[in-house]
């Protein structure tokens, strides 16, 4: 058997602490990954009230620029709308590139509970989507990084890539 020199033994270095750091890493993204999971859950059996869809009238608006980005306004709107002939009121705040000062009277969106109609605001609260998304990119993030320890396990020019890279991170992060 051949002596070992001094590259092979850097070589095998850094291919253990490859794998090493792909099953830290592996079981890291796990965790987050359950919790993201977790979530996506909540989110998805998360009772969606604002539901239906009426006009309404935007009575008031008091605008004034964004602190945080000068191209933003914030509004302070209100807004009158009806349901089964029977008018509600709605406060709402808004923030985005429209001065709603310019819109007043004119008429706007309202999503409703429609098990109590005086439940409104602006945008349908709806968190199905989040609740997939959140799973989806948790899967992802699980079977992805539970691959990359497969990989670095099975093929050595992995292990070696996977330990070269999270040497070089650490080293960033000092």
């Amino acid at each position: 058997m051949a002596k070992k020199d001094m590259g092979d033994k850097i070589v095998g270095g850094v291919e253990g602490f490859g794998r090493f750091w792909a099953e830290f890493s592996a079981i890291f993204a796990t965790i987050i990954g359950i919790g993201m999971i977790i979530g996506g859950i909540f989110a998805l059996i998360h009772k969606t009230t604002h539901t239906k869809l009426t006009q309404g009238t935007i009575q008031t608006a008091v605008c004034t620029t964004n602190t945080t980005n000068a191209n933003e306004v914030d509004c302070d709107l209100t807004i009158t709308y009806s349901v089964n002939r029977k008018s509600y009121p709605l406060s709402a705040n808004t923030t985005g590139m429209i001065n709603w000062e310019t819109n007043v009277n004119k008429e706007i969106d309202v999503y409703y509970n429609p098990n109590d109609h005086s439940d409104a605001g602006l945008s349908i609260n709806n968190t199905k989507i989040l609740g997939w998304v959140l799973i989806g990119i948790a899967l992802f993030l699980i079977i992805g990084s539970w691959f990359t320890v497969w990989l670095v396990n099975k093929y050595k020019w992995a292990a070696f890539g996977e330990g070269a890279l999270g040497g070089i991170q650490l080293l960033k992060n000092i």
